[in-house]
């Protein structure tokens, strides 16, 4: 079998020699052009409901080569060597949950990444990135472009998908660059909003049909498993389509009843799926335990057991921080607040204010207010956290920009936004997109200084040189500590269902059994290397829990391992002959 996870893979070495090729200072200076180049055309086009076409394939072309010089960087979280290795993991063994833990995501997250072999490529951190661009980030500003124009017609489509392109290309932070686990559920999330914009359309004659709403209920019904996060967002727009269908479509009882009861099938058949995929393989208890009960802890006792924070320290605290962590996409969340102002603004001094806004608004402002839910309810700061918000707020920015450009029904109060005022309000979208295009250019471009240095020809850390002596690629190894990368840079799948370590060690009401758990993985993979890192990341949480506070594993190391080698500190134990 050939390698599966295959560090500075052949396409990273093909973006390295031709970046090489151009120099540096060449290879940069076209990015930039072309940053420049591309912003200008796009805005351009919005002043013009002709080219459709055009327009759409240089938004999504723009978003995918810009991007290209990311996918050039080693690990930008611990999370994407995660993904990377239980991917590859589960291509050698496909039994969820039992050959791979997600913790926080599920089966169609971890399973999504393993179709990159399939398709003839190893697993690394080029390929991973690439896949979620083109399968995810690409599509979803596709989606939302299709579903803006849906509603709102061509030239304000256009208007309100710049700012979300410019801020999916443009993104040079590493939580924006790396492929993470909100990428599935923020293609998903736009999907349903494409869906609903079909089905309830004003043009949809008598209604939604009950095959449509059975393919929305079905991508809804995958939402809790791909991220456990995303399932708010998705239960809350499910309660929207149940009223809706219940009460908003005019229709004979009978066919309102298919109608909901599609919908509920669509939504309840990817459970079933997996609760027969369960019972097979028995692993129901398991699965319960360690994807619903243990996470329900996790969210109650907070990170590493230290108790829950404060409800204002994490909404007024940690939240702001999340959303404001990463510069290039910081600019796009003031964006929809200052549109969100203008609006409200707009609407008070209208002759027509007594109307009720739009039922789409009050959907859309619904789905944001759960999605931040989402966001701050774990207590953490991770800052990509805040892409589970970016296609709810998207929809809202469209919204917002309809109800300000768009010409009222009734003439507007003297007081009220002019044709001038709006068309500055047009102008003023378009700038604020282009101040990611200022950053992007302006500073260092990390990526392509990594593939302009022969990044493939450098060498590996030391640890990962000593663990390549005594293992072999699609071997087994176990990290005690939080040193994901090492299984991309070595090769070496999962020993244990559980990366990163956590669930085994941190105290809680299920710790006990989960390391009964990991004892029983090492015993029966028999891991041909274990790694005791914790000395790599010094100061980390996991140094209150060493190997030596756990008797049964310290047990196995005696036993059926032995140290071979120390290098910075981290201990490195092949298995005995």
């Amino acid at each position: 079998m050939r390698p599966i996870i295959e560090y500075h893979g052949p396409l990273f070495q093909w973006l390295c020699r031709l970046t090489m090729r151009l120099g540096h200072d060449r290879a940069l200076l076209l990015w930039q052009l072309a940053v420049v180049v591309w912003l200008l055309s796009i805005s351009s086009l919005v002043v013009t409901k002709r080219f459709s076409g055009v327009f759409t394939v240089l938004t999504l072309a723009g978003i995918a080569l810009l991007r290209l010089p990311g996918l050039g960087l080693v690990e930008l979280n611990v999370d994407e060597s995660q993904w990377i290795v239980s991917a590859a993991t589960l291509v050698h063994d496909p039994r969820f949950w039992y050959s791979v833990d997600g913790t926080t995501s599920g089966p169609v997250n971890v399973g999504f990444p393993a179709l990159v072999y399939y398709l003839g490529f190893s697993l690394d951190y080029t390929t991973l990135r690439l896949w979620g661009l083109l399968t995810c980030v690409v599509p979803t500003a596709w989606l939302l472009l299709a579903t803006f124009r849906h509603q709102f017609g061509e030239r304000l489509a256009r208007l309100g998908i710049v700012p979300v392109a410019a801020c999916l290309a443009l993104t040079t932070d590493a939580d924006g660059v790396a492929f993470g686990s909100e990428q599935l559920p923020m293609l998903l999330l736009a999907l349903v909003g494409y869906l609903l914009s079909r089905l309830f359309s004003e043009t949809a004659g008598r209604g939604p049909s009950a095959g449509g709403l059975l393919v929305l209920g079905c991508v809804l019904g995958c939402f809790p498993y791909t991220k456990l996060q995303a399932t708010p967002i998705g239960l809350v727009i499910a309660i929207w389509v149940l009223v809706g269908l219940l009460t908003g479509v005019a229709a004979p009882a009978p066919h309102r009843f298919r109608r909901v009861g599609g919908f509920v099938a669509g939504g309840l058949l990817p459970t079933v799926l997996v609760g027969v995929y369960l019972l097979v393989t028995g692993l129901t208890d398991y699965a319960i335990r360690s994807y619903i009960l243990v996470n329900l802890e996790y969210a109650q006792a907070g990170s590493w057991g230290g108790g829950a924070v404060s409800w204002a320290d994490r909404w007024l605290v940690r939240l702001p921080r999340i959303y404001g962590d990463m510069p290039t996409t910081r600019w796009f969340w003031w964006l929809a607040l200052v549109l969100g102002v203008l609006y409200l603004i707009n609407r008070g001094l209208r002759s027509d204010k007594a109307s009720r806004p739009d039922q789409r608004l009050w959907f859309t402002l619904s789905v944001c207010a759960v999605s931040l839910y989402a966001t701050g309810q774990p207590g953490n700061l991770f800052a990509h956290y805040q892409w589970l918000s970016f296609v709810p707020v998207s929809w809202l920015m469209g919204q917002l920009i309809n109800g300000l450009v768009a010409r009222p029904e009734r003439p507007p109060l003297p007081s009220a936004p002019t044709h001038g005022l709006r068309a500055a309000l047009v102008v003023g979208v378009l700038m604020s997109s282009a101040y990611p295009g200022w950053l992007a250019v302006s500073r260092p471009n990390a990526g392509i200084g990594q593939l302009a240095s022969g990044g493939w020809r450098s060498a590996l850390q030391p640890v990962s040189e000593a663990i390549q002596l005594h293992a072999q690629p699609n071997e087994r190894m176990v990290v005690w500590g939080w040193a994901n990368n090492l299984h991309v840079e070595t090769g070496l799948l999962m020993g244990s269902r559980f990366i990163p370590l956590y669930f085994p060690v941190v105290p809680g009401p299920q710790q006990a059994y989960f390391l009964d758990v990991y004892r029983q993985d090492l015993l029966i993979n028999r891991p041909a290397i274990i790694v005791d890192a914790l000395a790599l990341h010094p100061g980390k949480a996991y140094d209150r829990y060493p190997i030596q506070r756990y008797p049964s594993i310290q047990a196995i190391l005696d036993t059926r391992y032995r140290l071979v080698e120390t290098v910075n500190g981290a201990k490195i134990y092949a298995l005995r002959k």
